[in-house]
């Protein structure tokens, strides 16, 4: 069984680290989603694909980590 709540919790952070405010470089926000994403996961997140398509950041983190499912 998964965790579809993960999808809600990356999509506010997604939102937040591309906010104006946050202004944080794709470096930085590429550290980030390779840290939480893997902590996502750990809690049975298998909805990633939901969050794909918001930032090319995060949709290169998850190729990166997952390239089986981009062949």
């Amino acid at each position: 069984m998964g965790w579809s709540g993960g999808s809600r919790v990356m999509s506010g952070i997604i939102e937040a680290l591309n906010c104006d405010n946050v202004g944080l470089h794709p470096l930085q926000r590429s550290w980030l989603y390779m840290e939480i994403i893997p902590i996502l996961e750990d809690e049975d997140w298998d909805t990633i694909d939901e969050c794909m398509g918001t930032d090319a950041v995060f949709d290169q983190v998850v190729q990166e980590l997952h390239p089986e499912w981009f062949e």
